[in-house]
Parts: C-alpha cells; structure tokens; sequence
C-alpha cells in the first residue's frame, strides 16, 4: 500500500512540475511587491518558483501596461512625468495659489522678498484591483489564447475604472476625486458650442496656460462633431491615435462617458498629478483554486490623485 501510494505521490508531483514549467515558460517572471494569498502570495514572495502562483514575464508586462495607456482617455493625456512615484502610501504634492513672482529692479536696488503662497495637498493610495477565473475546460477547449483574453478584458474594464475615478470620481475612502468634481464649472446659458470651446482655449492660452486635453461628453460631441467650416471640412480634425477622437484647434480631443452630461474639460495636464505607489501587477494563479481546475488572473495597483498645481490649468465649461 505504502508502495501505491509512494507511486501516486510520485505522478502527482511530477504533474505538478510540468504545470509550474508550463506556467512559467508562458509567463516567466517579473519582481513585484503586490500583496497576495494562498498560491497568489507565494508567487511573490517566491518569484516563480516553489508552489506558488507565476509572476507574468517582463515581456508580456510591458505589452499589458501600454495596453491600459492606449485603453485610458486620462492616462493617454496625461504627461509620463506627472505619473509621480510614491515612497509611501501617502503623496503630499505642492499646490500654487494664483499669485505670479519677480519684477524688474534699478540697478543696486534690493530684490523685494515673496511668499511662495504654496500649499500641500495630501493625496491616499487607493487600490485598483480585479481578480478573474477560468476552468482548465475553457482553456483547453478554446481556440485561442483564454489567458491572454482574460487578461486584456480585465486590463480593459480596469482602464474604464481608472478614467471614471480620475476624471469624475467621488474621492470617497475607495476612489480618488476627479478632474470634473475638482473643478468649478463655468455654466452657459446653452448647450456647449464650439465657439464656446475655442473662447475656452484661448482664455488660458491668454492667461499663459497651455491647454493639453480636452474631455467631452459623449452628448457634446455627437453635437459638435458634424459642424464643418465654410470650405466644407470638419471643423474637429478626425486624425485620432489610441483614445483621442482627433483635435479641435490643435488641443487633443478625448470623448468618454465618465465626463458629466453637457460638460467640456479644457485642461492642461502639465499641472495634473497622479501618484503611482505600485505600477499595476499581473499574476497568474493556478494553485489557489487547483481543487476546482480554476486558473486565477489577478491584477492589481495602487494610485493616488488627483491634484492639480495651478488653479488655472482647468476650465470646465457647463452647459444647459
């Protein structure tokens, strides 16, 4: 008996190892300090070995994070360089009031002394997170990749997540404030039109901004889209790239369902901050559920945002 059950234990293990070998010359791995459980938290505190769960390789890492840019109206617009790392889990960014500094002076005359006017503005980590399952039948009966599909279609709907929290978000103890509830808007006695939008642009570009994004409700655009100029072509230049809708007078245009009804967002994300405390981790799961053949893919990151620097860097305009 002790022999039979020496010969099962052996099978077992040796099919065990073939699965860990699959997973991982699948996947590969890839350092991260994302918290886990069961074969989850093994797999990042082992890397991908031992009996844990396989950290997705460098490669596929990379794709799936342009992947969530390309899929974001805000991360697309928003500068790498503003994506502010975090050595804690709290940001503290500086914020100007609306003063402006320096003047000339006679030659030996004494430069007058400032108050910077800055405040700080603390922003939280919030976690952003899925975890998605599939059966060994599922992934052995498809045609394709059901690893790779699942894994783009919660990268998918996280990016959603990312632009309803980033632009409109509540700023409740789950998610952070967004641009739109941030702002004060500035109502018009009608709906949006693109003379409102160009006067919108050109304010701040008076008063020394420069406008980087638009954000517009779906309802504006399909309002604003068909308008041509008097040679007949469209005013919105329609060459778009990822999530942009194309351009209004230079100013890249994005379109997304989480801008409120009626509302347009001239911003110029120079002075938008998000904080990046861990960068979206990608494990693939097949321990944690092995008894029910269900293969997990967890995703998740910490972000923190948003804060805007310069008052003058938005103008959200409201319409009727």
């Amino acid at each position: 008996m002790a022999e039979t059950n020496n010969i099962e234990k052996t099978e077992n293990d040796t099919a065990e190892a073939d699965q860990v070998a699959s997973v991982k010359a699948a996947s590969g791995a890839m350092p991260s300090n994302a918290p886990g459980d069961g074969g989850l938290s093994r797999a990042l505190n082992e890397g991908a070995t031992g009996k844990g769960a396989e950290l997705v390789g460098a490669e596929i890492y990379g794709t799936v994070l342009e992947k969530l840019k390309a899929k974001s109206v805000f991360m697309n617009a928003l500068p790498a360089e503003n994506n502010k790392p975090m050595k804690s889990g709290v940001l503290n960014v500086p914020v100007w009031g609306d003063g402006e500094f320096g003047d000339w002076y006679n030659e030996g005359e004494l430069i007058a002394s400032e108050e910077s006017g800055l405040s700080t503005l603390e922003l939280k980590a919030k976690k952003l997170g899925s975890r998605v399952g599939y059966t060994q039948e599922v992934s052995e009966d498809s045609s394709v990749d059901v690893q790779a599909e699942v894994t783009n279609k919660v990268i998918k709907d996280l990016s959603r997540k990312l632009d309803k929290a980033f632009l409109n978000g509540d700023g409740d103890i789950k998610t952070p404030k967004g641009i739109f509830k941030l702002a004060t808007p500035a109502p018009i006695t009608s709906a949006v039109t693109i003379e409102d939008i160009r006067t919108g642009i050109f304010d701040m570009i008076a008063d020394d901004g420069n406008p980087s994004a638009l954000f517009i409700a779906p309802d504006v655009f399909k309002a604003i889209s068909g308008e041509k100029d008097e040679q007949k072509r469209y005013i919105i230049d329609p060459t778009a790239q990822g999530p942009m809708a194309g351009s209004l007078f230079g100013v890249p245009l994005y379109v997304s369902s989480h801008v409120p009804a009626k509302q347009v967002g001239i911003i110029d994300m120079s002075a938008v901050n998000v904080g990046l405390r861990r960068d979206l981790s990608i494990v693939i799961d097949p321990w944690t559920d092995r008894a029910k053949e269900i293969t997990t893919v967890h995703v998740s990151g910490r972000f923190a945002g948003v804060a805007i620097t310069d008052t003058k860097a938005v103008k959200v305009i409201a319409g009727k």
